[in-house]
């Protein structure tokens, strides 16, 4: 296995030469190491595997032979990443964050108003809407940090969203297709950051409720990087979201977000599931406040 002569760093030589009898390992490694592992283990597997070098969203055979190479490469890097979690301040964050934009949204009466009838927004109309709900998240993020977190001396910034238009492509060896809904995208050096949407109908998002719950996950990436990026210029206005801000710098430092190809290992990033498990709280809990009869009451100190 090329990666265990490329590794100098004795930490992690002795993770990979304990890996399968301690599966726990991982842990042990500081998240520097951690992460530098899964760089060479990500290098080495889209050696092996070109197509998801030139496409991350290429589907990777779940047939690969246990005994490969390959498949011990992808099996540890699904160890590694799912070694590497949030801390409960950021949960926390998250959670505050989104229930003070449902409380937001809950009050922007005429908001709630088209919300109630869906099918008959124009498309135009429908983009006026995800616009001004992500104003509620950015504006919802402030106000948590700024209670919270007041020491960090830092805002989350409102982030653009654009637009794309991708079909479906297909695996013919699997005859299944893969959609690319929407992503995040950025850059933590020049602080350029996008959510972007899939506007093809093969993406099914022409539902305006579709679309905000894309746009909701990746405002969860959104609101990570941010944090990330206050790391980057200055770990020590981070404090108890050090470790989630340096995830994120780490990631761009090292180039190491996982291809949404390699399914398991994908889902397994931290990133992913806060932003998987935030997505479900916010679809049910707009549902909620829209099927409310009475508006509920913006108690913002509920939220921080």
């Amino acid at each position: 296995m090329r990666i265990t002569e490329e590794v100098t760093d004795k930490a992690i030589k002795e993770a990979f030469v304990a890996y399968g009898e301690n599966r726990n390992c991982f842990k042990t490694l500081d998240l520097y190491n951690r992460f530098n592992a899964v760089s060479l283990l990500l290098a080495d597997i889209k050696d092996h595997i070109p197509e998801l070098k030139a496409d991350p969203s290429h589907i990777v055979n779940a047939s690969i032979a246990p005994h490969s190479t390959v498949f011990r490469q992808i099996r540890l890097l699904e160890e590694i990443v799912d070694s590497i979690e949030h801390t409960a301040d950021y949960q926390s964050f998250l959670s505050s964050s989104r229930e003070l934009t449902l409380q937001l949204i809950s009050s922007d009466y005429y908001l709630v108003e088209e919300l109630k009838c869906p099918s008959e927004l124009t498309p135009s109309e429908q983009k006026c809407i995800l616009g001004d709900i992500h104003k509620h998240h950015a504006d919802a993020s402030r106000t948590v940090i700024k209670n919270q977190f007041s020491w960090m001396n830092m805002e989350i910034e409102e982030t653009p969203i654009t637009f794309f238009s991708k079909p479906k492509t297909y695996d013919a060896e699997k005859n299944k297709g893969v959609t690319i809904r929407g992503y995040f995208s950025s850059n933590i050096e020049t602080n350029y950051r996008e959510i972007q949407l899939n506007e093809h109908e093969d993406a099914g998002l022409n539902d305006v409720f579709d679309a905000l719950s894309v746009i909701h996950h990746e405002t969860v990436h959104d609101q990570g990087f941010q944090i990330g990026r206050q790391c980057f210029l200055d770990g020590t206005k981070t404090g108890e979201l050090y470790q989630d801000g340096k995830i994120w710098m780490l990631i761009s430092e090292l180039k190491t977000m996982i291809p949404s190809g390699l399914s398991n290992a994908y889902r397994a990033q931290c990133i992913e599931k806060v932003a998987y498990e935030q997505q479900a709280l916010f679809d049910k809990e707009l549902q909620e406040v829209l099927q409310s009869s009475n508006r509920p009451y913006l108690n913002i100190a509920a939220c921080i």
